[in-house]
């Protein structure tokens, strides 16, 4: 009975122990792929900056792409095309940051194009700000899915 019990003990711990490290492997490939999605956002390629902020809005509460709030901030204050500045709109929201919240906020006063002006009167500001930084429905993907994504924002970037 004894030796059941050790073992039985020594599975768990060593399920635990492999649960932690494939948990902080993830958290890595994470902070990864939010660089290269930086860079994404950052680039003057519109079509690379319009798949990367399609990947910030799927993978919202997962990534840290707030160093470039600026570069999609620019993308919606800029763009003629209604369905890119909406596409943008919604990255600045996803990325969890103040400072675009209180500039969308703020942005219906001075909006010309109707279609985004009712957009941005639907948001609901109080609630984002609020909200738990992780989303609720928890996106999981394995390390194949994240090399796939990552070597497709370099094939974009080049």
């Amino acid at each position: 009975m004894t030796n059941r019990r050790f073992v039985t003990l020594t599975l768990a711990l060593a399920f635990f122990v492999l649960s932690f490290q494939n948990l902080q492997a993830g958290e890595d490939k994470w902070a990864e792929f939010s660089e290269n999605l930086v860079v994404a956002l950052k680039s003057d390629n519109p079509g690379l900056q319009q798949s990367a902020m399609q990947m910030v809005i799927r993978y919202e509460g997962r990534l840290d792409v707030k160093e470039a709030v600026f570069d999609v901030m620019r993308v919606f204050r800029n763009q003629e095309e209604t369905c890119v500045r909406r596409l943008a709109l919604v990255a600045l929201v996803n990325m969890n940051s103040d400072w675009a919240l209180g500039f969308l906020e703020r942005q219906p006063r001075f909006e010309d194009n109707d279609t985004i002006r009712k957009h941005l009167q639907s948001i609901d500001f109080d609630d984002l700000r609020n909200r738990d930084q992780v989303s609720d429905i928890a996106v999981e993907l394995d390390e194949k899915d994240f090399d796939v994504l990552n070597e497709q924002l370099l094939a974009l970037e080049n």
